[in-house]
């Protein structure tokens, strides 16, 4: 009958060399000197309004401009004040987290709420006690003297004026990387590029956003540096009683003048994040035109106008044109509009001489946009300043004036600005036409103060 089998060992007596595949040196990143990866949700909108590019006649490729840099600041200070995901967080260990150092149940921890105050806390903590949530309580006597070491709005308007100064730099190569890494969205919803972009010869500035998605994320590293020691002082012989009793203590030094430490912030776009900013205005009484007169080869017959549009049904070759008295203002306005219809050309300004608007009317009207065969043009009377891009029906056009300088707008899209002294001269919406088309949605305000 066959014995049963026991496990062996067999011993191979040569020794078989195995090369590693890699030829690279390892060189391992501490996460704590890289910086730990810590998140913030900042209102898109907000971001969106921060960061967009432009392309002038004749630039090579288009560039990132800042727009809202005001706006933004507040949206980020907001945005530090809530709350902090650390990525690479210990727990245990170094952790910024919000939710991690709300594990420590001292109400001393925070003078009012979450704030940029956390990061430099949280730091000191792990180096004082080996982790940043370690309880304060009955441990440190006073607490209250770490509350002022960072404001959020320091840290805005640190990586506000960071951004302002690296426009040309490490700003445009984000965007640049933006546009290497999703060229898509920068194409419209029938698949052709968003004018600007992408031709190899511009003969007309551009200008646009650089169309963040939702969750779209701006890594930032911040280096914070301590202007002051952070001590430790206790009983002598017991390191961890920092209380205020006994006569003989000693005081050991963590942080010294100078040191520092890293994060690398990452503001996330997310839509529904509080943005700091007001809410708006309500709306100022529609002061809108209604009481058009005709002029030109514009009649009864083949002109059609309400309270705020005015639609025309063609064959007047620049002969035809209308303008309202109802309301002018000398110091500040707003006039804004849509077109829509088969334009050869319709031009849309402000004058503040109605006796000279005739024929042609947009040669008399000394501020307006011309929209035509798609495309937008600046007219300052006889003079064609210069094109400006592409636009549709849904195109909302703006001239605004405040009392020094003359804006013209295209979908909140600032195109040119132009200085004009007040002189107390009122200025009354006009309209020229060369043919065929329709000017909606007429808006014409006062500056609200």
């Amino acid at each position: 009958m066959p014995g049963v089998a026991t496990a062996q060992l067999l011993s191979y007596a040569e020794v078989v060399d195995v090369d590693m595949d890699s030829t690279n040196d390892v060189n391992f990143a501490d996460v704590q000197d890289y910086g730990h990866r810590v998140v913030v949700q900042v209102n898109k909108a907000c971001m969106d309004g921060l960061l967009g590019w432009r392309r002038l006649t004749g630039q090579a490729r288009p560039s990132a401009m800042l727009v809202d840099v005001s706006g933004f600041r507040t949206a980020l200070t907001t945005a530090l004040n809530s709350s902090y995901v650390d990525i690479d967080g210990v727990t245990g260990g170094l952790h910024y987290g919000t939710a991690n150092m709300n594990t420590n149940p001292d109400t001393r921890l925070r003078a009012a709420g979450v704030s940029a105050n956390d990061l430099p806390l949280a730091f000191m903590l792990y180096k004082l006690y080996g982790m940043s949530s370690a309880t304060t309580l009955d441990r440190v006597y006073n607490l209250e003297d770490a509350h002022g070491m960072l404001a959020s709005s320091t840290v805005a308007a640190a990586v506000s004026e960071s951004f302002v100064g690296a426009i040309t730099g490490a700003v445009d190569r984000m965007f640049r990387d933006l546009m290497s890494a999703d060229p898509h969205r920068f194409f419209d919803a029938s698949g052709a590029p968003i004018a600007g972009m992408f031709e190899m010869n511009r003969d007309a500035p551009a200008v646009g956003t650089w169309k963040l998605a939702t969750n779209d994320s701006l890594e930032i590293k911040l280096k914070m540096m301590f202007q002051s020691k952070v001590t430790r002082r206790g009983v002598a012989g017991d390191e961890h009683d920092l209380s205020a009793s006994g006569s003989q203590t000693n005081e050991q030094v963590i942080i010294n003048p100078g040191d520092y430490f890293y994060v690398r912030l990452q503001l996330k776009a997310d839509p529904n994040a509080e943005s700091g900013l007001p809410p708006p205005p309500p709306p100022p009484p529609q002061y809108a035109p209604h009481d058009w007169t005709l002029v030109g080869s514009a009649s009864s017959s083949n002109t059609t106008t309400t309270a705020t549009s005015v639609a025309f049904t063609g064959g007047y070759n620049w002969s035809a044109g209308a303008y309202s008295s109802t309301r002018g203002y000398a110091s500040g306005f707003t006039l804004t509009w849509k077109v829509s219809g088969d334009i050869a050309s319709m031009n849309v300004g402000i004058t503040d001489n109605l006796a000279a608007v005739a024929n042609p009317v947009w040669a008399n009207t000394p501020y307006g946009i011309n929209a035509g065969n798609g495309n937008i043009q600046i007219r300052e009377g006889y003079t064609q300043v210069d094109n400006y891009g592409s636009f549709n029906s849904t195109t909302e056009f703006k001239i605004t004036y405040d009392g020094v300088k003359v804006r013209y707008y295209a979908n909140s899209v600032l195109l040119r600005e132009v200085a004009r002294a007040a002189n107390g001269q009122l200025m009354y919406p006009v309209i020229g036409l060369e043919q065929t088309g329709t000017v909606s949605e007429i808006s014409f305000l006062p500056v609200i103060a």
